[in-house]
């Protein structure tokens, strides 16, 4: 009488003395059925409204003609594909035989870190490649990205400050001085200032007049002396995200404006890390055109690392303090330089 009742109406509550769940007269889904309690027998769904009590010892027919609530319920899992079983096999295989390869005379410290280099190139390779492949029809800036083992989170392991290429960027910087009299005006002009800075500069500048149409100020660095400082603190809120403000750590904010024109005109660059995660710091910035050929750039290169090396080494920094270097252009591919225990990478001591 249960099963009938099931059939006709759509509802039951025992079925052959067993617990059971509610159907409608449609099509129901067999999801709806995940709620029904399995005892020694199984219960399959068909359409045409029944269900059908069996035990596995009299069934008949296929599994592939019933469909299973139990094992409809879980969800068909497809096996690692092939590619991805060997990359994991090439990785472990990789790990250990660098582990056979490390020396073991040498003791490196708890902070040490594991990179990988399989796909590294020597630095004058990387050069080469990134040169040679740019085939743009303008001249592309060559860029370096250099991952250090410091943490930006830390103030005795943050990096920020300045630093002079001997070929410069191939890109002209256009200097504002902010000065207090006349003559130290005339002086900065002819150091190499682009325009000098006055109250109506500094009104443009909170209005949003002076900016293009690109939103772009008409100045890439603003030089000014102490007593100036005053006057621009109101407008740091337009100058500020730009990285425009004078800072006495950046060398803008100093009692010789005449030096920072010139330095700045040489061809210095503002580096500050960033963090790349995992308390890892990131330096980029621009070291060239493509132009400029290959014993430039090399050139620009080996002074940017020997100056974060040496001079703007922070006093928290550790023994291992590049982990991976990486080259690239303004749309070309990247390529990651080998790091090794030479220069310019650790300092090396003459006897």
């Amino acid at each position: 009488y249960g099963l009938l009742r099931l059939m006709r109406f759509g509802s039951a509550t025992r079925v052959n003395g067993m617990p059971s769940v509610c159907l409608q007269r449609t099509h129901s889904c067999p999801y709806k059925l995940r709620s029904l309690l399995y005892n020694s027998s199984s219960l399959y769904f068909q359409p045409r409204y029944c269900i059908h009590t069996h035990h596995p010892h009299t069934v008949t027919r296929t599994r592939d003609t019933w469909l299973s609530l139990h094992h409809h319920s879980k969800r068909y899992r497809a096996p690692t594909p092939k590619r991805h079983r060997r990359r994991e096999e090439y990785d472990e295989n990789w790990t250990k035989h660098m582990a056979t390869l490390k020396d073991k005379n040498v003791s490196l410290s708890d902070d040490s870190v594991e990179v990988d280099q399989r796909y590294a190139v020597q630095l004058d390779e990387g050069v080469k490649r990134v040169l040679h492949l740019s085939r743009l029809c303008y001249d592309e800036t060559v860029e370096i990205e250099c991952q250090m083992n410091l943490d930006p989170r830390k103030g005795r392991e943050y990096i920020r400050g300045n630093i002079v290429l001997p070929n410069g960027i191939g890109r002209e910087t256009k200097i504002c001085v902010f000065v207090a009299n006349k003559d130290m005006e005339q002086q900065a002009l002819d150091a190499g200032a682009d325009m000098v800075g006055s109250d109506d500069l500094l009104k443009a500048i909170g209005d949003g007049s002076i900016l293009n149409e690109h939103k772009q100020y008409p100045f890439d660095v603003i030089i000014a002396t102490p007593d100036q400082l005053r006057k621009m603190v109101p407008y740091g809120r337009q100058l500020g995200p730009k990285g425009l403000m004078p800072n006495a750590k950046l060398g803008t904010l100093t009692n010789n404006p005449i030096g920072a024109i010139q330095s700045a005109k040489k061809g210095q660059i503002s580096i500050r890390m960033i963090d790349g995660g995992k308390g890892k710091g990131i330096i980029q910035g621009p070291i060239g055109k493509c132009s400029f050929g290959e014993n430039k750039i090399k050139e620009n290169i080996l002074s940017l690392l020997k100056q974060l090396r040496d001079d703007l080494r922070p006093p928290g920094a550790k023994k291992q303090y590049f982990l991976k270097c990486i080259l690239s252009s303004t749309q070309g591919r990247s390529y990651q330089i080998s790091i090794d225990r030479n220069e310019p990478w650790v300092k090396q001591e003459l006897d």
